[in-house]
């Protein structure tokens, strides 16, 4: 709460430039990645039945348009025990998979459909070899495909069996590069199941001739493998500390070792050292900086001295590293 506050304040007075972005991106990551800092997700809402009957009326919409606003609705609900709201959530899974596979329905919507499946739990486990015919099929937009590959790591148990075919996914340097990334991730998502590919992916996080998106995917399925990824955790740290590796691989290290927890807690010292190199406390004048309130102007004869030292007065100042 307190660095949202002070990036709030920040960029009412600047816009920030991809400069100041990176650094304040990888401080967020790095103080998430402590031990004694946590984040909580909000949860998602629970649905009510007159709502999902409305949005489910809307996907009959003629219009693509109403279609995807209906999606984003949808998928903003907590759908894993839709069984309780409706009487038969597998009608809703069956609609939204009609949807996916039509090929007239605009990309955007039919990566909705996708994303919603994978939202749908138990009703939507008849079609998981569905989903993953459309990842594997490259005459498919990639924008689809990728939402496929999410909708398989949100289906978890249900996608295990097909571990094998999203390794290769990954593996294959001829995919999308997009799609690669949403295979490392849904990878990460599957737990011992894909404990026979972390060397993969691994090796694919070092290799610098593969795409850095798809890197970044690799460092952070790493950190959500857990124990299975623990031999790797030197090199995640390795990568986070190495200022010519690119910044989104970085982060996705940075976020991979908070994810990692224990296997991390080694290398707390290393992390603070990077911190130490990306941040800066200083004074701030009142002319330059506002927190919780304006600083008055010292010389003022109305100005009491309580007055004077109540703001805070010192800010993170994030700087470019200098290489």
């Amino acid at each position: 709460m307190f660095l949202r506050q002070m990036k709030k304040r920040y960029l009412r007075w600047a816009t920030p430039t991809p400069f100041f972005l990176f650094p304040f991106t990888l401080l967020l990551t790095l103080l998430l990645a402590l031990p004694l800092v946590s984040a909580k997700e909000q949860p998602e809402p629970k649905a009510e039945a007159w709502q999902i009957n409305g949005i489910v009326a809307a996907l009959d919409d003629g219009y693509d348009g109403v279609k995807k606003l209906a999606f984003e609705k949808f998928n903003e609900y907590d759908l894993k025990n839709l069984k309780s709201v409706v009487p038969k959530p597998e009608d809703i899974a069956q609609k939204v998979f009609k949807i996916l596979k039509d090929k007239t329905v605009d990309n955007d919507v039919r990566s909705s459909a996708a994303s919603a499946l994978g939202n749908l739990g138990e009703a939507a486990k008849p079609y998981v070899k569905d989903i993953l015919d459309f990842l594997k099929d490259k005459s498919v937009d990639s924008g689809v495909r990728s939402s496929a590959a999410s909708a398989l790591g949100n289906l978890g148990e249900a996608a295990k069996p097909y571990v094998k075919d999203i390794a290769d996914i990954l593996k294959d340097k001829t995919v999308d590069n997009d799609v690669r990334s949403s295979a490392a991730e849904v990878l990460g998502n599957l737990g011992e199941a894909a404990k026979p590919y972390v060397k993969d992916i691994a090796n694919i996080l070092k290799d610098k001739t593969v795409d850095n998106n798809v890197r970044s995917g690799a460092a952070s399925a790493l950190g959500n493998l857990g124990e299975v990824a623990k031999p790797y955790v030197k090199d995640i740290l390795d990568f986070l500390k190495d200022k010519t590796v690119d910044k989104y691989i970085r982060s996705g290290a940075a976020s991979a070792l908070g994810n990692l927890g224990e296997a991390a807690k080694p290398y707390v010292k290393d992390i603070l050292d990077i911190l130490k190199e990306t941040i800066m406390f200083v004074l701030v004048q009142h002319r330059h900086w506002e927190i919780w309130g304006r600083l008055p102007n010292p010389t003022s004869k109305t100005s009491s001295t309580s007055s004077r030292i109540k703001p805070l007065t010192i800010m993170f100042v994030l700087v470019q590293h200098r290489h």
